[in-house]
């Protein structure tokens, strides 16, 4: 999205594709970003962390991707991108959070559809009641036994934590 060497000169919102899921709630995220940036409420690192960070994610990207991230070089993993994207804006929600006090928004977290709503629960520009009413409303993949098991093992893990 910046480039080190120009670093808030110049932005490239929309240029990174997800491996699936929408294109468009990762634009959102870009967007939430660079305003965040333009505004001062956020600044960008280093130029030596972000020319590290770059490289992290691009081995990551060839591991991850193989000959796919040599041909489309904005080859990006949905999930790691919107949440290392929410984490820098501040808007990633805390599942463990939703598990105990709203687990119908936990489920829809964890096992609805890809979409970025999720990222409107809190932070800059949150609409949280909005977002809210659009994850009880999505639907929830059927589980099966490995949702099942998954759901035990977090739940045996909370139980375990809280004691």
């Amino acid at each position: 999205m910046f480039h080190p060497k120009y670093r808030d000169k110049i932005v490239w919102i929309g240029w990174a594709r997800p491996n699936y899921g929408s294109q468009f709630p990762i634009m959102e995220m870009q967007a939430r970003l660079f305003a965040l940036i333009c505004k001062g409420e956020l600044t960008l690192p280093a130029t030596a962390e972000m020319e590290r960070v770059a490289c992290i994610d691009r081995v990551a990207n060839l591991e991850q991707f193989d000959h796919h991230a040599y041909r489309v070089r904005s080859l990006v993993d949905y999930h790691h991108y919107m949440d290392d994207m929410a984490g820098l804006i501040g808007c990633k929600p805390s599942q463990w959070k939703y598990l105990f006090s709203a687990p119908h928004i936990y489920l829809a977290l964890v096992f609805a559809t890809i979409q970025g709503t999720q990222f409107r629960l809190q932070g800059p520009g949150n609409k949280e009641s909005l977002a809210r009413k659009i994850l009880i409303k999505l639907p929830i993949i059927v589980p099966t036994p490995i949702i099942k098991a998954s759901l035990r093992r977090i739940l045996a893990d909370a139980l375990r934590f809280s004691r």
